[in-house]
């Protein structure tokens, strides 16, 4: 259809007859009003009735029950026309519909009643003159349905006649009017079955279905037999019972009654829109209900209600702004959140295209403007623009928009619409990439200047030896290909593997490290021999680099001339070799010097003492000589003679003791530590001092109770007692008092310790004096060798030099705390014994066999050594297993349980004393060693550390079968004494 004004159109129809209170509507293909009479200014442009619009979707033509647009409700007739999509709509209250028919057809009744009762009456006058015309015209009256209007009648007389002919004309008019009617009720029931809509008629006292069309029955999945006869109130369960009273009530009083409904039925549940309204059937009032299904319209509301919803959740989780602006109009609408993205408020007129310009960063407006217009002049280009957002608080927010134009059918723009997204991390994340990139550019060509600036040669190869990248030293070393990999024909490359052999060119620090990935640095020293003789060292390094899944592709290869630095080596170790021997005969001869210095310590120490043990030894020839004279003089005086016996015996044994101090005192040597009692030696040491230090020193021992044994060698131990009493002496010229104290003191690990101690148990013997003490220039030196602050030949400077060495030589520490006029205390810490103290004596020990003798394991490879040992086990009561070698011991301990101590020689041919003692320590924990040796230069070190961790303890040899059993002893003691603790 061409297309008019809507002027035009209402013209057309105005110029058609239309009954009274008749509305006609011409819609468009979306329902919207083209024209309209009556009213055509109030409704043009809006659109229908939704309920109206749903039938006319989808039937082709039809009446349906409706309501007009001002809500009056109507019987509405449709039609569409032709291909163009319109519609016409013609509605009437259906009152006016149904008037006409019923007047005329009680017009027609009335008037061939009036005609037949005025036959009837001119009959009955003439009746007895003619009755043959009465009877003919009865006749006809009688079956006036077979008169036949185009046959003339005849009865003989005029006046019959022409009441005959008035009968044949009521009987044609009568025959017309039902005629009509019937035509009538059949268009009624065509327009009730066939409406789209459902049609029910129901009895408004029982509530039950009279009538439907097969639309309503459908509505609920039944055929309309089956459905007529039912209570509607059976498919709305939804519905109260005073809900359905109110209804009715309405309908009767002649109200009409609209409501939507859930009603259920064999389909399941539809949602339908009812109308009811009043009708007159045969006198009474009954209900007429149109209805129509909404179900899909519900289903697809909500729908679009569902997707609304995911709509909104999935831009408020992509954090989306939405805008869109109307070309046309040239306004701009905006979602909160495009507010928000734009660092604005909402505001309540809305944005403005002015306002947007403001919003964006003045160096991206020019480029957002020109993309606009690109996307503006070019059909189908897509708008994608990024640009910056200024934000109250300083920073700025980077946005993406996309939009897309919506044209009409010439092409012209009519809106756009789109969404802004937040990107600023990524376009952060870009601008340090791109800062990252420069920046790596810029770091790359400075490492190539400094590459290029390197005295080595450097340079990436490839496995085929080719380079990737070198700089000019390397290329003057190697040439285009590197030669540590391929045969040189310029030089020779020589290298010697540990063993001195020539290393072959597989093994090359760049070849290795492209083929085995490994690393060489800082390098192989080659010598590079050229056909001329020329030669020059030249240290090769290498390290792979790695790429995808770790895999070696290419090496760095460095090179380094250092021929300069082989020969300085050289000579200087010509230098070094010369000078080593120089100091190792200055070191011999120092070390003679000190030994003979030490010697003449200790003989001075000797000296010092030597007065204090001739007045005690006179004093027990004293009581020897006493005693002896007066037995002699009383030889049958048998009480006299055992008492002064024992006298004598007593001052023997005094003797005796002196003697032993003095020999133990004397005794030279390396270090012989065992487990010493402290507090058993400083009273011994108080005895001697007090006789050796004169009269005017008083000596007093501090001995804390429950004092553990120390570890230490008791001869050296006691002369630097007795060299630290004799420097007290002197510092207290006119007397004073000596101190000789102990104590235990435990270092924890991880603590630091003035002293530098090592964590451990320690023993701490303090010596400490009265005299005048010492400032802090003497005290920083007092330890060094030599240093003596006494007159010429009165002292050696050696006493604290060699005190410091045996206290940390035993794996201890000295300090030394001193003032003028405060006097000096010096500290010794020695290591705690971890068995119980060694029992001195001088004869042999004897030993019973016990019940159960304890098992020794003896290896030695000197057979006489063995046999002799093993005898002087055997005689003092244990059981000995003898072996000749390492393996041989190891192989004796599978015989069980019986070994319970192992002595072992420290040097033997193949397995040593010391791998030994580990190897069965490792089978059978704290098994106690003793360790023989007869190397004096490595006895003490490990004798302090043996005892120290309890790995072993330590004799020298030769060693006595007496000292062995002592150790023996001790050593089993300790272990009983832990297995019971």
């Amino acid at each position: 259809m061409t297309w008019m004004p809507p002027g035009t159109i209402e013209d057309l129809i105005l110029r058609q007859y239309l009954p009274p209170r008749t509305v006609l509507t011409v819609i468009d293909a979306a329902g919207m009003v083209v024209a309209r009479v009556p009213n055509p200014s109030n409704f043009v442009g809006k659109p229908i009735v939704a309920s109206l619009w749903g039938v006319i979707r989808t039937h082709d033509e039809g009446v349906t029950h409706s309501v007009t647009l001002e809500g009056a409700p109507s019987l509405a007739a449709f039609t569409h026309v032709g291909t163009s999509g319109w519609s016409v709509i013609v509605g009437a209250p259906e009152g006016v519909v149904l008037s006409d028919l019923h007047g005329a057809m009680a017009h027609i009744a009335a008037g061939g009643a009036v005609v037949l009762v005025a036959a009837l009456l001119f009959g009955s006058l003439a009746a007895r003159g003619i009755t043959r015309p009465i009877e003919r015209l009865q006749l006809l009256a009688v079956h006036d349905d077979q008169i036949d209007p185009s046959q003339p009648i005849a009865t003989g007389l005029a006046e019959v006649d022409l009441a005959a002919r008035a009968l044949v004309g009521a009987a044609a008019e009568r025959r017309k009017v039902a005629a009509d009617l019937a035509e009538s009720e059949q268009r009624f029931r065509a327009l009730f079955e066939q409406a789209g809509s459902g049609m029910i008629l129901i009895d408004p006292d029982t509530l039950t279905v009279l009538d439907c069309n097969e639309s309503a029955a459908a509505f609920l999945g039944y055929g309309a037999e089956e459905f007529k006869g039912r209570p509607i109130t059976d498919f709305s369960p939804h519905m109260t019972a005073g809900q359905v009273q109110d209804m009715v009530q309405a309908v009767l009083a002649g109200r009409r009654w609209r409501y939507e409904t859930q009603a259920v039925g064999r389909s399941g549940t539809r949602d339908l829109l009812n109308a009811v309204a009043p009708v007159q059937v045969s006198g009474r009032t009954l209900m007429l209900v149109n209805q129509i299904d909404v179900t899909d319209l519900r289903r697809a509301e909500a729908g679009l209600r569902a997707n609304k919803e995911r709509l909104e959740l999935a831009r408020e989780g992509a954090k989306l702004g939405i805008w869109d602006w109307d070309a046309a109009r040239a306004t701009l609408t905006w979602s909160e959140h495009e507010w928000f993205l734009h660092g604005l408020t909402p505001r309540p007129e809305g944005p403005t295209v002015a306002l947007f310009r403001q919003a964006v960063d003045p160096a991206d407006l020019p480029h957002v403007l020109s993309t606009l217009r690109a996307t503006l002049e070019q059909p189908g280009r897509l708008y994608a623009v990024e640009y910056s957002v200024p934000l109250p608080d300083g920073t700025a927010r980077r946005l993406l928009a996309r939009g897309q134009a919506v044209r009409d059918e010439d092409g012209r723009v009519l809106r756009m619409v789109g969404i802004s997204m937040d990107v600023t991390a990524r376009y952060e994340a870009e601008m340090a990439r791109d800062r990252l990139i420069r920046m790596l550019e810029t770091e790359r060509s400075r490492l190539s200047e400094i590459i290029e600036a390197l005295p080595a040669g450097v340079g990436i190869v490839k496995a085929t030896g080719t380079f990737v990248l070198a700089n000019a030293r390397m290329r003057a070393l190697e040439g285009s290909v590197i030669s540590s990999m391929a045969a040189d024909p310029q030089a020779e490359w020589i290298a010697l593997d540990a063993n001195g052999r020539r290393l072959p060119r597989e093994q090359f620090p760049i070849r290795r490290a492209l083929t085995h990935g490994e690393t060489c640095l800082p390098g192989r020293d080659f010598l590079r021999r050229e056909k001329d003789g020329r030669e020059t060292w030249i240290r090769v390094g290498a390290l792979p680099l790695r790429r995808e899944k770790g895999v070696v592709v290419e090496a760095l290869g460095i090179l380094q001339d250092i021929d300069a630095e082989k020969r300085l080596l050289e000579f200087q170790q010509q230098i070094t070799a010369k000078l080593e021997q120089r100091v190792r005969e200055e070191m011999a001869a120092r070390e003679a010097a000190q030994q003979r210095a030490a010697h003449a310590e200790r003989m001075h120490a000797l000296g010092q003492i030597a007065g204090g043990i001739a007045h005690d030894f006179n004093n027990v020839l004293q009581a020897v000589s006493g005693g002896a004279a007066l037995i002699e003089r009383r030889p049958n005086d048998a009480e006299r003679v055992l008492r002064n016996a024992r006298m004598v015996l007593d001052a023997s044994r005094r003797g005796a003791a002196i003697t032993s101090r003095l020999l133990a005192f004397a005794r030279r040597g390396d270090l012989r530590a065992e487990n010493i009692e402290a507090a058993a030696l400083l009273a011994d040491m108080a005895e001697v001092l007090t006789h050796t230090l004169g009269g005017s020193v008083v000596c007093r021992t501090v001995v804390a109770p429950d004092l553990p044994p120390l570890f230490a060698d008791r001869g050296q131990l006691e002369t630097v007692l007795v060299n630290l009493a004799t420097n007290a002496r002197d510092a207290m010229a006119a007397g004073g008092t000596l101190t000789l104290s102990a104590e235990a003191e435990a270092v924890a690990a991880g603590v630091p310790h003035p002293a530098g101690l090592a964590s451990g148990n320690y023993v701490r013997i303090t010596v400490a004096d009265t005299g005048t003490g010492m400032d802090q220039s003497v005290l920083a030196r007092v330890t060094e060798p030599f240093f003596t602050t006494k007159e010429p030949g009165k002292g050696t400077g050696l006493g604290l030099a060699m005190a410091k060495g045996f206290v940390e030589q035993s794996g201890g520490s000295l300090s030394i705390d001193s003032a003028p006029g405060r006097g000096t205390r010096v500290i010794l810490w020695l290591p705690s014994a971890t068995g119980p103290a060694t029992t001195r004596g001088d004869g042999g020990t004897s030993r019973g066999v016990a019940d159960d003798r304890p098992w020794v394991l003896l290896v030695d490879d000197d057979p006489i050594v063995r046999d002799v040992l093993r005898l002087s086990l055997e005689d003092a009561g244990y059981a000995v297993l003898a072996a000749e070698s390492g393996p041989a011991a190891l192989a004796c301990l599978g015989i069980g349980d019986k070994v319970d101590l192992i002595v072992s020689d420290l040097t033997m041919p193949g397995m040593d004393g010391i791998t030994l003692i580990k190897a069965a320590q490792e089978r059978r924990p704290r098994l106690p060693a003793v360790l023989l040796t007869g190397y004096a230069g490595d006895g003490a070190a490990l004798a302090v550390g043996g005892a120290i961790s309890g790995t072993f303890s330590l004799l020298r040899k030769p060693v006595s079968g007496t000292q062995l059993v002592d150790r023996i002893s001790a050593l089993l003691a300790a272990r009983r004494t832990v297995g019971t603790g």
